[in-house]
């Protein structure tokens, strides 16, 4: 079996335990409010310092004794159960929910979360077992990639749009043969009638450059709204109020009062910044992608700087493709999608050549053969 993450423990061939939920954060709440109560004992009258020594030691033990709590579940193949409990030094919870049907491992989304939480589960025909959740796409994707392996079960994940299943001997596999073993369709890429972005073959894999984003409707509604008050301050400089502004504004700086100095000067000046900020950003920004066997880059364009970010292909878990979030990279690091704003004819046709590109069959991927 590979090497299983921090809170995953394997204690025997056929026993699996999953560390959940830690009572450190309230345990060391606890534990430095006691050792507050008990640092304030000098300080105090007799009357109040036995209380605070008496409540300060309650609290202080409460918080040693919290900070040894944790929740676990435990997965047993030979008796064919899942055990969930939760102990402080010893076990106060304990519920076992029997395994006696096909299973299959699922990682998805919380739907009821405030929050992204990504749940992996145990889907039984009977019941579903929830296992694990996390914030982090990549702490819930090893975690069922250890229990699928464990189980030897395949692995269904519905974290994107188009749910993938991989059998348990692919699980820790690179992407590129996952590809090449046909576990992954790639299918064949399609131009659409018009594509914005620009697609360019290369000596090792392929190039994609995206257009600028543009500018969108509420953008479009601030300019039109600054450029109205900055006109109308130019119509009023030119009427001969311009000396009233300038009088006002020494006024003031005489005056001390900063905080109208701020808004009479400053302020406009930084919304003006920040409108041409965007105005270049929609303009010149763009972002490229370059694919090829080695991964992906993503190379974000912005006014004055580039910000570059690099997928290795043994990072790459999967790719997949949205109607209004375009293309998404699933890695060990997290969710990175981009092609965001196009056409769903053109991301459908730029995520082939990308699963294409990273293998060995780029001609075809260009040629859309």
């Amino acid at each position: 079996m590979p090497t299983l993450p921090r809170h995953i423990e394997q204690l025997a061939p056929d026993r699996l335990v999953i560390h959940g939920v830690s009572f450190l954060l309230v345990g060391m709440v606890f534990f430095l409010g006691g050792i507050a109560l008990l640092w304030v004992i000098p300080d105090v009258d007799n009357g109040s310092a036995i209380f605070c020594g008496v409540m300060g030691t309650v609290v202080t033990v409460c918080g040693i004794v919290l900070l040894c709590g944790r929740s676990s579940t435990i997965l047993d193949i030979a008796q064919r159960t899942v055990t969930k409990q939760w102990e402080i030094l010893f076990p106060f919870y304990i519920r076992k929910s029997p395994i006696i049907d096909e299973m299959e491992v699922a990682l998805y989304k919380d739907a009821n979360a405030d929050d992204t939480s990504y749940l992996v589960s145990l889907n039984c025909t009977r019941s579903n077992i929830v296992l694990y959740s996390s914030n982090k796409f990549d702490d819930s994707y090893a975690t069922a990639t250890a229990v699928a392996v464990f189980l030897n079960t395949s692995l269904r994940d519905i974290t994107t749009e188009h749910p993938t299943e991989t059998p348990p001997e692919l699980l820790n596999t690179s992407l590129p043969q996952q590809l090449c073993d046909g576990s992954t369709s790639v299918g064949n890429a399609v131009p659409p009638p018009a594509t914005r972005s620009k697609i360019t073959l290369k000596d090792t894999g392929i190039e994609i450059i995206l257009p600028p984003p543009g500018f969108g409707g509420i953008l479009v509604l601030i300019i039109i709204t600054i450029y109205m008050v900055f006109s109308g301050l130019v119509l009023i400089v030119a009427h001969g109020f311009g000396t009233f502004i300038v009088d006002t504004f020494i006024r003031l700086i005489h005056e001390h009062s900063w905080r109208e100095v701020i808004s009479f000067s400053v302020i406009p000046f930084i919304l003006l910044s920040v409108l041409v900020w965007y105005i270049l950003l929609a303009t010149f920004g763009r972002t490229t992608i370059t694919v090829n066997a080695g991964g992906i880059t993503i190379a974000k364009r912005k006014v004055l700087f580039t910000k570059r970010t690099v997928l290795a292909v043994n990072d790459i878990i999967g790719l997949d493709y949205a109607r209004y979030s375009g293309i998404t990279v699933k890695t060990r690091r997290g969710f990175f999608s981009f092609a965001g704003g196009l056409s769903p004819e053109e991301v459908q046709y730029l995520y082939t050549l990308i699963t294409q590109a990273l293998t060995t069959r780029r001609d075809e991927a260009i040629l859309g053969k």
